[in-house]
């Protein structure tokens, strides 16, 4: 997928470990100029200087020893970073977080597009040693099976930490108040906003223009210029990641999931999942289904 291009990049000189679908990353973020997506959880460390995403519309600032968690699988971008930031990364499969059972409703929450983070008193015992320690263990070639396994089952403790931490949803700053970012940003998280409203209904492009008082062809060129993709697939991805929560975390049935997600038919929906995810939504339900014993 094209849309993914800047996010491989962005990746590409970091300093990065993975194992089993796993992975950690560290290196020095910078503003992003098209938005992404992923099917993992994501937990962010910021170690030095500040971030700000946007995320849904609104941007979210990120300080010096904070802890963040969200579903990558709704589109965010960093629009800013200070010079001397520096942040560590932590990606983890989805099927393995739905699997744990989490205590509380975090996992429901994330997949219901939740920001969380963590106070700064509490973040850095929770993020920085845990993530530097997976790292060295996993980075190790000859490290044996059983480091790698203790650091996996470290991560699920981690996460059920989490869990029962004080997480808090950060403020949500408008675009449009934010100095540092142009005034076309403020028009694309109208449109953002307006899309992520009303995903499960039947949206035009005249509707999304209209929402930030643009033409509509300009308003494509920007919504495009921005995120990498067209307000369309904007919306189609918005409705597909309602599906995905619906496959791995309810027994409804596919056909009930299409038209809750806002698709018009069933052939519809199983065509733009398959484009988007490389498989079939029966398929993409069987990964969250636990492994028998």
């Amino acid at each position: 997928m094209d849309a993914m291009n800047p996010y491989k990049q962005f990746l590409s000189d970091l300093y990065a470990i993975e194992y089993k679908g796993f992975s950690c990353r560290s290196g020095f973020p910078h503003a992003q100029h098209a938005a992404h997506w992923h099917s993992e959880i994501e937990v962010n460390f910021i170690d030095k200087g500040s971030v700000s995403y946007l995320w849904q519309g609104s941007i979210i600032s990120l300080e010096s020893q904070s802890l963040s968690v969200f579903w990558g699988g709704l589109p965010h971008q960093v629009v800013d970073a200070s010079e001397d930031a520096e942040c560590y990364w932590v990606y983890i499969p989805l099927p393995w977080v739905v699997q744990w059972q989490l205590p509380g409703d975090l996992t429901t929450a994330l997949l219901n597009g939740k920001f969380f983070s963590l106070p700064h008193e509490d973040a850095a015992d929770a993020g920085l040693g845990s993530i530097k320690e997976w790292m060295r263990n996993l980075e190790n070639t000859e490290q044996t099976q059983e480091i790698r396994t203790i650091v996996l089952l470290e991560l699920e403790a981690h996460m059920r930490r989490l869990a029962l931490a004080k997480l808090s949803e950060p403020v949500k700053n408008a675009a449009k108040d934010q100095k540092k970012l142009s005034a076309s940003l403020s028009r694309l998280e109208e449109m953002v906003q307006m899309i992520a409203r009303e995903y499960k209904n039947q949206v035009s492009l005249d509707g999304i223009a209209e929402s930030a008082g643009l033409h509509p062809n300009y308003a494509c060129g920007l919504f495009s210029q921005a995120c990498g993709i067209s307000p369309h697939t904007y919306l189609n991805r918005l409705r597909i990641t309602h599906a995905q929560r619906l496959l791995a975390t309810t027994d409804m049935k596919i056909v009930d999931i299409a038209m809750d997600a806002g698709f018009a038919s069933l052939s519809r929906f199983y065509a733009i999942f398959m484009d988007e995810c490389q498989c079939t939504p029966s398929a993409y339900r069987k990964r969250f289904i636990p492994p028998k014993n």
